[in-house]
């Protein structure tokens, strides 16, 4: 189980979903917002982060924090780590009441995360992975599936890159899978996605034009359950490139391979990642 130094972390997500829960479904005329031409945001979502950020200010103390709507804030010589936020991972579905949105929270230590969570309050639901001793959901041991090949496997993507018209998108490599895979679904959330891989109800997850704050957590339960996640191009950069595969581990090289082909899009900039770097801890001297 999560070891008593990230207890208190994991209740403060669980509190913050519960502050979602008061308005889901129920949001006021001119609680949504545009930030750009198609994302949307709440005042549930920067209440949220809000929260967070204070708690975490309270909890652990000289951690840099990176949120989705806020920003970093900026990191001092000597800081323990970054706590990194998306306040609610699919908005969209959040907006139009439908449940499959998270909490997600990372803490990362000298550049790598240490303990994630993805809290789904109107799900009832909550995943959460230290590294080195396991992932689980709702306080149980959760594995990656065990399925051999891409044409039993059903995936999972999302197409917010479409909408924004940003180029290379997604199609290409959708138009080739969807003939590999048993079947694909887009539910809305990354941070859920990858934590159905997680405990294997999907066995495969990839999306490009990613921020941190969206896969963080769920990579590292991914990883913890037994999965494999890197960028497309199969190496690491997956949270700083803006584009994410986390598969059962099986599937891995086949989806490279067979899935992706030669359309794996160049590694971009993120904001996220950048952002990140600016509020990134100083490793002491």
């Amino acid at each position: 189980m999560v070891s008593q130094r990230f207890l208190p972390v994991l209740e403060l997500v669980r509190q913050a979903g519960v502050r979602s829960l008061e308005q889901f479904g129920r949001l006021a005329a001119g609680a949504v917002e545009f930030k750009g031409d198609t994302d949307l945001v709440t005042v549930v979502d920067r209440d949220v982060e809000q929260f967070l950020r204070d708690g975490i200010a309270h909890l652990l103390p000289g951690y840099a924090f990176l949120g989705e709507e806020g920003g970093a804030t900026a990191a001092a010589a000597g800081c323990a780590g970054t706590v990194v936020v998306d306040p609610i991972d699919g908005t969209a579905n959040f907006v139009h009441g439908l449940p499959q949105y998270a909490v997600s929270l990372a803490v990362k230590e000298a550049g790598r995360t240490v303990f994630g969570v993805v809290h789904a309050p109107a799900l009832n639901v909550t995943y959460c992975a230290e590294a080195g001793a396991g992932a689980w959901k709702n306080g149980a041991p959760i594995h990656v599936s065990a399925t051999p090949c891409l044409i039993e496997a059903l995936g999972a993507t999302g197409f917010a890159c479409v909408r924004a018209k940003l180029h290379p998108d997604n199609l290409p490599i959708f138009n080739r899978v969807i003939y590999l895979l048993r079947g694909i679904r887009r539910l809305g959330s990354a941070a859920l996605d990858l934590c159905l891989v997680a405990e294997g109800r999907l066995d495969l997850y990839w999306e490009i034009y990613i921020q941190p704050w969206d896969i963080a957590a769920g990579a590292l339960i991914v990883r913890e359950a037994g999965g494999q996640v890197s960028d497309l191009h199969g190496g690491d950069a997956f949270e700083g490139g803006r584009q994410v595969l986390a598969t059962n581990g099986r599937l891995h090289a086949a989806f490279l391979r067979d899935g992706v082909g030669t359309d794996a899009p160049p590694l971009s900039d993120s904001v996220g990642a950048t952002l990140l770097e600016k509020g990134a801890p100083q490793t002491p001297s």
